[in-house]
């Protein structure tokens, strides 16, 4: 605008204007003038906007029409029963994913497809993907109405291309199904589809309001069976509408998707870890209600706490192999916690070993070189040392507690009976002339000091003796299992104490040995 008034404001040339008399300046043609030039910059401006966000809903046009187009061609494709996709060029970095497809992709599927009443059957029959990859060579099982399946397997293995076979999405190159009617089917993914509309839309989907056969208190029941029925009140009845993805959390859109199957009631449900986001107690009810309708349930979970409300397990390795049988929840549960104990165990050696190089280093009297060269060893070789490992880790964190005649707890050495004098010998001298009362605790008629290494390597002697060895000096009761150590100083094997009881004169060590080994 600065750019634009400055001309007009600023002009110093020949007036011109329409009327000499009145405005003999030309202030009012400068001004429209002006006002016309400031519209055109601001309906440049509009356009030039308008313009840069036309490209953007172009750009989003685009894309949404080139995906109708390839759902449209697809849908061809597959009604003239050629199963092929569209081919991408990769680079050279990508060409290992030619060597997975094991299949022509412009061949024709030959199995055969029939329509049963109720079973399940699947006689030979692949996992083939629309791209050509082989999943599973040859599956054949038979799923009765009355049968749970729970279906488990890492990612990718076939889990959910399972019910793509069954459900007659996918093609059958060879073999033979037989599957009951679709309408006998309800798939609920892990992210159920919120559709546009009320409560009561979201519950009977895919039905609309013309196809609804239950009234709104049977509604209500079944949203009772899948613990919402606070929705209702919440959000204020059946006929509100609201934007459902948005609000819901997503156990509460998992739940109402389960939900649909109450309504529908089909003769299977398939259940693709559509419990994800749902606590483990309102699972088991909802599973539980499921059962009682008759309606038989294959599960894919890594949940075990779903294990208890399935009959049978089919189970994908990943590597084209599959098993189907009969599912013991109860020794599967005990296999499992022992598993995971076993691992437990297993992911402590590393903290054992750097525990056990630790104690080697401390005491020097213990070789621990033929034990340390285990771990060189092959893998094989590995497995059947590490019983030995443990034992000998534990064992050596034993002594590291040195057990003398002060400190020894019931039932260790001071248990023993020790009758013969000849047995008793002197708690092992250290420092100057001075006497271990502990691991690393030395004390003279000067005092006492702790965790000094030398003290430590003199006072460890006393690990290798089955006998409690003994301190001649007077007990005192500052600290437990104490003696004098020095002068207004009580000790134990662990730490020391002001105590005024302990003189000089009751400090000095004695020889009477064998007062001090009958008390």
């Amino acid at each position: 605008m600065i750019f634009i008034a400055i001309p007009f404001f600023t002009y110093d040339g020949p007036a011109e204007t329409d009327d000499p008399i009145g405005d003999p300046l030309g202030i009012s043609l400068r001004t429209e003038e002006f006002t016309v030039s400031k519209n055109l910059l601001s309906s440049g401006a509009d356009a030039l906007e308008r313009i840069m966000s036309s490209y953007k809903e172009l750009t989003e046009l685009a894309g949404h029409t080139n995906r109708v187009y390839k759902m449209l061609y697809v849908f061809d494709e597959c009604a003239h029963e050629r199963y092929q996709r569209i081919p991408m060029i990769l680079g050279e970095e990508y060409s290992c994913i030619s060597m997975k497809r094991k299949v022509t992709l412009n061949q024709q599927a030959h199995g055969q497809i029939i329509e049963s009443n109720d079973d399940i059957i699947a006689e030979n029959v692949p996992i083939i993907t629309p791209n050509g990859d082989v999943i599973v060579e040859s599956l054949s099982l038979k799923i009765i109405p009355t049968m749970h399946v729970l279906i488990t397997g890492p990612n990718g293995c076939g889990k959910s291309s399972f019910f793509r076979i069954i459900r007659g999405l996918w093609p059958i190159y060879s073999g033979c199904l037989h599957q009951p009617n679709p309408s006998n089917f309800f798939l609920i993914p892990q992210r159920p589809y919120m559709c546009p509309g009320t409560l009561r839309d979201q519950i009977i989907y895919p039905h609309t309001i013309d196809q609804l056969h239950i009234d709104d208190n049977q509604l209500i029941e079944i949203l009772n069976n899948v613990e919402l029925q606070y929705i209702v009140q919440r959000e204020g009845g059946l006929n509100i509408e609201r934007d459902w993805k948005d609000i819901l959390s997503g156990g509460e859109k998992q739940r109402l998707g389960l939900a649909r199957i109450f309504y529908h009631k089909p003769k299977y449900a398939l259940l693709d870890e559509c419990t994800s986001a749902v606590s483990i107690d309102v699972e088991g009810k909802i599973y539980e209600r499921l059962k009682q309708l008759g309606i038989s349930l294959l599960t894919i979970t890594h949940r075990p706490s779903l294990w208890a409300y399935h009959t049978h397990l089919l189970q994908f390795d990943g590597k084209g192999q599959w098993t189907f049988e009969i599912l013991d929840t109860k020794n599967r549960l005990t296999l499992k916690d022992e598993k995971e104990r076993l691992e437990f165990q297993l992911a402590i050696v590393p903290e054992m070993q750097r525990r056990l190089n630790e104690l080697c280093q401390s005491f020097l009297f213990f070789d621990c070189k033929q034990l340390l060269q285990l771990y060189s060893l092959s893998n094989s070789k590995k497995i059947m040392y590490q019983s030995t490992l443990f034992i000998l880790s534990v064992a050596i964190i034993q002594l590291n507690y040195a057990c003398y005649i002060t400190n020894c707890p019931i039932g260790g050495k001071r248990s023993l009976n020790i009758n013969n004098i000849l047995h008793a010998h002197q708690c092992p001298r250290c420092g100057l002339n001075g006497q271990c009362f502990g691991p690393s605790i030395c004390c003279t008629h000067f005092g006492c000091r702790m965790g000094h290494p030398s003290d430590i390597h003199q006072c460890s002697t006393e690990d290798h003796s089955v006998i409690p060895c003994t301190i001649k000096s007077k007990t005192c009761s500052m600290l437990s299992n104490g003696r004098c150590a020095a002068n207004g100083l009580c000790c134990n094997a662990e730490s020391c104490h002001m105590d005024k009881t302990c003189s000089v004169s009751s400090n000095h060590f004695i020889d009477n040995v064998q007062d001090e080994t009958q008390v």
